[in-house]
């Protein structure tokens, strides 16, 4: 596997240093956001609620990034634990 697999592997990890370590590294890689689009997705879920691909909302904020989302929502079931870190990850 190539490092840039490894990494976003590692944004769904359990553990929120190991998640946040490697969206650092992959921020420090791919320093050049894509353009952004008029696109929105107001309807996520992480992986604190159900999901079908088991992201982190680091994963979110990152793949988001990636396609050139301009607006996301996290809809979350029951639980807002997900938030701070997507406001984190989203400003990087």
């Amino acid at each position: 596997m190539t490092e840039s697999t490894n990494l976003l592997q590692a944004l769904n990890s359990f553990d929120e240093a190991t998640r946040c370590k490697s969206l650092k590294k992959l921020v420090e890689q791919n320093p050049e956001k894509p353009p952004e689009k008029p696109w929105v997705n107001m309807h996520m879920h992480s992986f604190f609620s159900f999901n079908g691909e088991g992201y982190s909302p680091s994963r979110l904020a990152w793949e988001a990034r990636q396609t050139g989302l301009y607006a996301m929502g996290l809809c979350d079931f029951d639980v807002l634990t997900a938030l701070p870190e997507l406001f984190f990850a989203s400003d990087l």
